[in-house]
């Protein structure tokens, strides 16, 4: 079904496709395939001191910070965010998206509509975030 408005209701948008991602994250779809789109504009909430998938993929995709604080791993550096902070991911680049231990992360991830699935990182690169100090006591490895 089109729909060309979602109202936020001060906490989440309603009328959005709830996902059922992983525990400790929400996903909530608000724009894509079912609108026609040839990309989604997705809503992920990270609660306090979690994290999302350490992973790679052949799909870029752009991030939008909205509530909380936290950090981005991407390659091999860490960024920490804040509310209105843009973050790029590259394709096949290892990223995850941390919350802080006070305060849940929310974001908005935009991605193609077709796209891969998430690759879990090779030995090779969870190596190289083991033998980085100031990454691998920030990331959550798996």
């Amino acid at each position: 079904m089109k729909k060309f408005h979602l109202p936020y209701d001060g906490e989440t948008w309603p009328d959005g496709e709830t996902v059922n991602y992983r525990p400790h994250v929400k996903k909530i779809v608000l724009l894509g395939k079912k609108n026609g789109l040839n990309f989604e504009v997705r809503y992920f909430e990270i609660q306090p001191g979690h994290a999302s998938s350490l992973e790679k993929h052949e799909h870029q995709h752009a991030v939008l910070i909205l509530k909380g604080r936290g950090a981005v791993f991407v390659k091999d550096r860490i960024y920490d965010v804040k509310p209105y902070d843009v973050v790029w991911i590259p394709p096949w680049t290892p990223h995850q998206l941390m919350a802080s231990e006070e305060e849940p992360l929310g974001f908005l991830c935009i991605v193609d509509a077709e796209r891969d699935r998430p690759s879990p990182l090779s030995e090779e690169e969870l190596e190289a975030i083991r033998s980085n100090p100031r990454i691998a006591e920030r990331v959550k490895l798996p």
